[in-house]
């Protein structure tokens, strides 16, 4: 589960804040929402379902994680 600040990779939407985790009732249905603001976009709202399929949300990978990809590609240099 995500927390309140983090920084997220959204499928949609690319890097994106965790402002509130918040109940909301859209249609007849009352869940749970993560409520994301685009890096790129900051007028933005987006209200993605805590229960939502995994592969729509996920960590950011860290420089640590990253440098190993960066490396084994002969034509890139850090």
């Amino acid at each position: 589960m995500f927390a309140v600040n983090d920084i997220v990779m959204y499928k949609q939407s690319g890097i994106c804040k965790i402002l509130d985790i918040c109940e909301k009732k859209f249609g007849k249905e009352t869940r749970q929402y993560y409520v994301l603001c685009p890096q790129d976009d900051p007028n933005t709202t987006i209200y993605c379902p805590i229960d939502a399929p995994s592969d729509k949300m996920r960590c950011l990978l860290t420089k640590d994680e990253v440098v190993p990809f960066i490396v084994g590609r002969p034509d890139k240099k850090i």
